[in-house]
């Protein structure tokens, strides 16, 4: 965290939380660095060509130049690493293993969802190991985060100023896909994505944030979302995903909370599974 010229720059350490370094910026090394991130607009994300991914914010929308740069594992975290973490249980890990590979023959619409920093990405790209190996797989993102580098056929498409993440997932559903999965569900592509779950696409997933499975429902349904009440139950199961503080281990992720959403006459109902 680089918070502007002249001021410690700070770090985010797994067990002692954020640390202030000896080290800082100088106005004109600033000012190179700003350069070589070569951040197009007042608050921008960039990507660094480790595949880290940096924030960018300048005044007038804050006082001094800040940089967030989110570093990433070179190897991703399986499966097993998570329940070894305690992030998923043994059950829970084998429940979705199913619900992901659908005995090849039905696989799940699955959201994760939770709050900034909780592991949901680090979570779905575990998970996309159980896709098998003959799919193809596009995959949609902000910026690079997911990592299926053990799928021949992956398509990583990425959003820019020329292309939307609605006109990317359009585009995408002329390519063959056999799975979609949207980084962050945010804004007006969620529609597109939920009528390609009508249309017979099987297999779908993707992140959001929410506190919880109502909340995520709440957000899907209303602005900028807005996708019809009538395609929510589209989604098999909704994931909820959050980080806390413990004393003794620091900052902790856990999955708290996995639902099946179904439709029950005009209501759309939810049953907490786990």
């Amino acid at each position: 965290m680089i918070n502007g010229a002249n001021k410690p720059i700070l770090v985010y350490h797994d067990k002692q939380g954020v640390c202030k370094t000896n080290l800082s910026f100088s106005s004109d090394e600033l000012k190179l660095f700003l350069s070589q991130l070569n951040a197009s607009l007042p608050f921008d994300d960039v990507s660094l060509s480790d595949a880290s991914r940096a924030n960018v914010t300048l005044p007038p929308c804050s006082v001094n130049p800040t940089i967030t740069i989110r570093k990433f594992k070179k190897e991703s975290f399986s499966v097993i690493d998570l329940v070894k973490s305690k992030t998923l249980s043994e059950e829970l890990a084998a429940f979705l293993w199913t619900a992901f590979e659908g005995l090849s023959v039905f696989p799940l619409n699955v959201l994760i969802a939770g709050s900034t920093a909780a592991g949901k990405t680090t979570t779905l790209n575990a998970l996309t190991a159980f896709i098998p190996p003959s799919e193809r797989v596009i995959s949609i993102e902000d910026v690079p985060e997911l990592n299926l580098k053990d799928k021949e056929n992956w398509i990583p498409l990425f959003i820019s100023k020329k292309a939307s993440a609605q006109d990317l997932l359009k585009n995408a559903l002329r390519m063959r896909p056999d799975r979609l999965i949207v980084g962050d569900i945010r804004s007006g592509e969620a529609e597109t994505l939920f009528t390609a779950m009508n249309t017979g696409h099987r297999g779908t997933s993707g992140t959001m944030h929410a506190n919880n499975d109502r909340d995520a429902l709440t957000r899907l349904e209303h602005e900028p979302i807005n996708v019809p009440r009538d395609l929510l139950p589209l989604v098999d199961l909704i994931v909820i995903q959050n980080r806390f503080v413990d004393r003794r281990k620091g900052m902790i992720r856990r999955v708290l909370q996995v639902s099946e959403v179904s439709r029950i006459e005009d209501v759309v109902s939810l049953n907490q599974l786990f």
